[in-house]
């Protein structure tokens, strides 16, 4: 078996520049669109937009890996960085570490990435504790790093890294590329954090947190070409999405030559599919303050208020198709004639519209505002 880094020219990637070409001019277009719509929202709606992309990240880059953290201890955690005001919960060392790793990509863009930086990283993953017993802040040891699948007796190989006596080498080589890179005009941005994400997990540089840190890595590429935008939306939601495809994609790149093209059309195809969720999220954002602007003079219910938010802030198709009397009745616990009533009054001041479908099935949507 031949691995890509046993490859003669290894690490000259090869990519077919026409293929993905048109994919980084969609995402530069739509980095410009993130960043307009961003620019209308309010400072504490903006903040709270940052908050959750970052959350996620860090709760679906450890999911990704099987892990599940407490997402109201991470919250509290981006909350008090963020100056937020928020109930406070208790966090952890993890939990503590994982958001300063976060914020030092956000907050320290252009700091040069060096091997002490990125030892520090790998401490933040996994601080000192008596469970644990990984080589924190240390390239891996001697023993060789396979990626495996199956049983014990019987296990499937996807990936050997090349041996521990070479990482230091490899990554002096990754980390000088990916400052001198910076300047290199004729190399698009979105395609460097492509080439970087799947170098370092090539690489494999540590015991454990490789594909935590090729994230997180790949986020600081992104982030040095536009650092606001790079905050409002989650790369690793995407990825998770499309797990099984990640490690297939990873694999398959892993066993064959320098062209990576398969790999970068994929991960550009990821991370744009994250920014258009970040920007249909921020759309709804605007919609809902433009909302309240029109209608907040009422003096509405709490149940219609209730209402009216979950149909504002709906991320599912729950009422693409309007609400009923009887989906009102069951969510805000009121009567059948309570609710008819709550509905009607909605409409009549001009915050919900009528479905032109009548009888038992008479269903309302959210009125335009503009």
């Amino acid at each position: 078996m031949s691995w890509i880094w046993e490859q003669n020219d290894w690490p000259n990637f090869t990519w077919n520049h026409d293929k993905v070409s048109s994919v980084c001019r969609e995402i530069a277009f739509y980095l410009g669109s993130l960043d307009a719509r961003a620019g209308v929202t309010e400072k504490n709606e903006s903040l709270a937009t940052e908050l959750d992309s970052i959350l996620k990240n860090i709760l679906h880059s450890s999911e990704i890996e099987g892990e599940t953290l407490n997402v109201y201890s991470v919250r509290s955690s981006l909350a008090k960085r963020l100056k937020l005001k928020i109930e406070p919960f208790p966090t952890t060392k993890k939990i503590e570490g994982l958001a300063d790793l976060q914020f030092d990509i956000f907050r320290n863009t252009n700091k040069k990435v060096t091997t002490a930086r990125l030892f520090q990283w790998h401490r933040w993953l996994f601080p000192e504790t008596k469970e644990t017993n990984i080589r924190a802040g240390k390239w891996r040891g001697k023993n060789p790093m396979l990626v495996v699948s199956g049983r014990v007796d019987n296990p499937k190989v996807h990936f050997e890294a090349p041996s521990h006596k070479r990482v230091k080498a490899e990554m002096k080589s990754l980390l000088d590329w990916f400052e001198e890179s910076k300047m290199d005009i004729g190399l698009d941005p979105f395609v460097r954090a492509g080439i970087l994400h799947l170098w370092f997990l090539t690489i494999h540089p540590f015991e454990d947190g490789n594909g935590r840190l090729a994230r997180v890595f790949s986020e600081l590429a992104l982030a040095q070409y536009n650092q606001k935008c790079a905050k409002l939306y989650s790369l690793s939601s995407s990825i998770l999405e499309n797990r099984k495809d990640y490690y297939s994609r990873l694999e398959t790149t892993q066993r064959g030559d320098l062209d990576i093209t398969n790999w970068i059309e994929w991960y550009l195809s990821v991370l744009k599919d994250s920014i258009l969720n970040s920007i249909a999220k921020i759309e709804k954002l605007i919609s809902k303050t433009r909302f309240w602007r029109n209608f907040n003079h009422l003096n509405l219910l709490p149940e219609q208020k209730k209402i009216l938010n979950l149909m504002l802030d709906s991320n599912s198709n729950q009422f693409d198709e309007g609400i009923s009397a009887s989906q009102y009745q069951k969510i805000t616990k009121v009567s059948k004639a309570t609710a008819t009533r709550h509905l009607t009054d909605l409409l009549t001041l001009g915050c919900l519209k009528k479905l032109p479908v009548g009888g038992r099935s008479t269903k309302y949507i959210l009125a335009e505002t503009f």
